[in-house]
């Protein structure tokens, strides 16, 4: 999983719209969360409340092992991003 694809898994538990986090990627130059988590331009663009609740949320660790136990389990996370997400998803209208 690239880390553009962990960013987008990251930014899925936060119910924004599809339209913010492009939004959000636009201004971030390694697309980590760890990049968007200390990034003035990003922080600008979410509400104090949301950003304090990534802020909250994120512990590195704790991410990646749910993602090692996922992948061990056979679940296999998809993004718009990941190579197998389905072309016909991706063609379909907001």
């Amino acid at each position: 999983m690239t880390n553009k694809e962990k960013l987008l898994v990251f930014l899925s538990m936060f119910e924004l719209s599809v339209q913010k986090q492009e939004e959000l990627l636009s201004h971030l130059e390694e697309q980590t969360i760890e990049d968007l988590l200390e990034s003035d331009e990003c922080i600008n663009l979410l509400s104090a409340e949301t950003f304090h609740r990534m802020v909250k949320a994120y512990d590195r660790r704790a991410f990646e092992n749910s993602l090692s136990n996922m992948e061990k389990a056979g679940i296999k996370l998809l993004s718009y991003e990941s190579d197998d997400y389905p072309t016909k998803l991706k063609d379909l209208p907001e």
